[in-house]
Formats: structure tokens, C-alpha cells, sequence
């Protein structure tokens, strides 16, 4: 393995000014919204300097989850929008929150492509450094990112033309360094259509473990791309159904380049196609639903803050104040960090008429959120003012 040296570490900052916000005056400054990390890795196995941008799931800061991971190519270009995407999609329950790994192009010529079969590429003169790259990625950047950050084991290869060219070739060569890959209007074409000919001999074997691909096209890619592509779909056809599952998407109305953000979103949404929570009322429901997601990606899930969350609600608001405070306390044993977890639970509190526990919980919240610059501040001090006039008011009556 080489040697790490980290560099730089520096915040991924997005700057706005509230332009229309009463509060804001001439003499406000914009304020950064940190969304991740930048760091530089020096890497023996390639002989230079990488750059690597990280984007944490919201909350993570006030979380002790751990998170699935999604290494992202082509990250200078699709990070940004990626990460969004997956932040609110994981908001709606449609998939977990993920940390995302993106890592910027040096040479994307020489590290997406292997080794051409026939000499040097003359329209790709440094090409075939994929497995180098790949060496790059596992016994570099993946080490780091496991002891800097909470990961869990479940890991995403994601790609578009070039690099999704890169991530096939990795499922055919190294189908268990990820569980799922991704691959958008992979350029297949490379080399005389290599891969897919390397895809007609490996996949006549059986796959045991459980991998996920999914691939896609678009009406702009170009004869040979789309060619090489519908070759690899016809080969995944003809052969017997196993541990590796797999899905394709001809994408209309979208160009080469605009494809990514959609070819992505599909992707995601068949790799967890049934991980949206089906209404349920008791917390063994939840907790079994989450069993059968175990089964299915191959890993301990636990049952997610915001699902227990939102089953806390519920019970609440149906009534049932006093099974939502158990909910409620179970979450807030599971994420002791989380300033939301105490607040919901100073809700049901309140709501049961528990006001001293409320104001308890309300006030760990604020203090919570304090400590991690949380955006609902506000909120959580406004909690703990309002539930101290209602003391005050009992009381008085008193």
C-alpha cells in the first residue's frame, strides 16, 4: 500500500446573500454553507498529488451513523449536483443518506481506459492506466476515507462515458472491490470494443455475491457508443439470473453531457428501489422492514434517525403520546449527538403534558445544536422559550 500524505484539508463552501430577508442590511456579509471537504492525497502508487472532495450527508456532523459509500468519477464536474440530488432524495425516504467520495480528474484519459490490447491509442497516446487507478482507489483513497469518516460497508462506483467505461471494466475485472456499479453512456467503444468482448467471457460464469449494475444511453451518443453498449445489454440478456442483478435505461430528450444528472437519479433509484418505508404504525414493523433491506443489500441496516423519527410523529399525532415518547427515547439512545432527536422527543413530551421533561429535552437540543451550528437554532430556542412560559403559566394557577 502507499504512503498517505494529506496535504490540505479546506471547506467545499457555497456563498448567498438573504437579499430579500428583513434581516439583512448593507453592512451584512455573505456566510459560506460548508457542504463537505477538500482534500489533497499524495499517491505513491501514481507518482503525484490527488485532489478528493467529500460530500456528507446532512446532519452528519450531529449524527454517529454510519453511511454507504458513493465513489464518484468525474467529480469537478458532477459533485455539486450529485450531492443534492442524493441529500434530497434520502430526505424524502426514497434512499439513505449516502457520503459521497468524488474524485477529480489528473489524466482522465490514462486512468479511465485499460491497457489497449494492440499498442498505444493514438487519440488516447497515455491511456490504459485503469488498473493503476483502480490500485489508486482501493489501497489509497479507500483506507483514508475509512478512518476519517463513518462508513459503512456498502460501496457505489459511478461513472459516465470515460468513467463509465471504467466502472464496467471494473465489475468484469474486479466485480467485488464495489457492491453496485453505475455507468452513464459508458464509452465501451474503447480499443475495438475490448470490455464488451472481456464481458462475453467473464459473464458466462456465475456471479454468487449480490452486485448491482446499471447502465445507460442516450439518442446523442454516438454510433459506435450506443453499438458497444446494446452489446454488453444483449449479453446481460442471454445468460442465467444469479447474484448480479441488473437494469438499462435509454434516456430520450437528453444530450451526451446532460444526461449524467438523470442517468444518476435512475440508477439510484433502482439500486433502492425498495427501500421507501410502506406505512406502518408500530416500531416492529419498522425495525422488520429494515431486516428484509439487511437480506436484500447484504449488510446490517439499522433503522435510520429520520425513520424513527417520522414514526414518533405518527404515534403522536395520532394519539398516542405516550408510545411516541418510547420512540422518541429509542432514538435518542441510538443518536445521543442529535440535537433533532431530543427536540422531537421534548414534542412528545409537551404534547403529553410532561413539561419539565419537555424543557429538559428541548434545552439538550438547543445545546446540541449549538455545538454543531445547526441551521434549526432558532427553532430549538424557540422551543425552550415557549415551553417555559407554559411552566410558568401552570404555575400561576397553581
Amino acid at each position: 500500500m502507499g504512503t498517505l500524505r494529506l496535504f490540505a484539508t479546506g471547506p467545499l463552501s457555497v456563498w448567498f446573500v438573504l437579499l430579500f430577508s428583513p434581516l439583512a442590511s448593507s453592512q451584512d456579509k455573505p456566510a459560506p454553507i460548508v457542504i463537505g471537504e477538500s482534500i489533497t492525497i499524495h499517491s505513491t502508487i501514481l507518482q503525484e498529488d490527488r485532489s478528493i472532495l467529500i460530500y456528507k450527508p446532512d446532519g452528519y456532523t450531529e449524527s454517529t451513523a454510519r453511511y454507504p459509500v458513493l465513489y464518484l468519477l468525474d467529480a469537478e464536474a458532477h459533485l455539486v449536483h450529485t450531492g443534492s440530488m442524493v441529500n434530497y432524495m434520502a430526505s424524502l425516504g426514497i434512499m439513505p443518506k449516502l457520503l459521497i467520495v468524488g474524485i477529480i480528474n489528473a489524466d482522465r484519459g490514462r486512468d479511465m481506459t485499460p491497457k489497449p490490447k494492440n499498442g498505444v491509442d493514438k487519440d488516447f497516446p497515455s491511456g490504459g492506466g485503469a488498473e493503476q487507478f483502480l490500485s489508486f482507489i482501493n489501497q489509497e483513497v479507500k483506507p483514508f476515507i475509512k478512518s476519517h469518516y463513518r462508513t459503512d460497508v456498502y460501496e457505489i462506483l459511478a461513472g459516465t462515458s470515460l468513467s463509465g467505461l471504467f466502472s464496467i471494466n471494473t465489475l468484469l475485472t474486479h466485480s467485488t472491490d464495489f457492491n453496485a456499479y453505475f455507468a452513464i453512456s459508458p464509452a465501451l467503444w474503447w480499443d475495438k470494443q475490448a470490455v464488451p468482448q472481456v464481458a462475453e467471457t467473464v459473464l458466462t460464469k456465475a456471479v454468487t455475491r449480490k452486485t448491482f449494475l446499471y447502465f445507460t444511453l442516450c439518442p446523442d451518443d454516438s454510433e459506435l457508443l450506443q453499438e458497444s453498449t446494446n452489446r454488453l445489454k444483449r449479453i446481460l440478456e442471454n445468460r442465467q439470473a444469479d447474484g448480479l442483478s441488473w437494469q438499462f435505461k435509454f434516456i430520450s430528450d437528453e444530450t451526451h453531457n446532460s444526461v449524467v444528472h438523470l442517468g444518476l437519479y435512475w440508477a439510484l433509484k433502482a439500486l433502492y428501489k425498495n427501500w421507501q418505508l410502506a406505512q406502518v404504525d408500530n416500531l416492529a414493523k419498522l425495525e422488520q422492514h429494515y431486516r428484509l433491506l439487511s437480506a436484500q443489500y447484504g449488510y446490517p441496516i439499522e433503522v435510520p434517525e429520520e425513520q424513527l423519527n417520522s414514526l414518533g410523529y405518527q404515534l403522536l399525532f395520532g394519539g398516542k403520546a405516550f408510545e411516541s415518547i418510547a420512540v422518541f427515547k429509542r432514538n435518542v439512545a441510538r443518536f445521543p449527538t442529535s440535537s433533532n432527536a431530543y427536540d422531537s422527543l421534548g414534542d412528545a413530551y409537551k404534547l403529553a403534558g410532561e413539561l419539565l421533561l419537555a424543557k429538559s429535552s428541548y434545552e439538550k437540543a438547543y445545546s446540541l445544536g449549538k455545538e454543531a451550528n445547526s441551521l434549526n437554532l432558532a427553532s430549538y430556542l424557540n422551543n425552550v422559550e415557549q415551553v417555559k412560559k407554559l411552566i410558568n403559566q401552570q404555575s400561576q394557577k397553581k
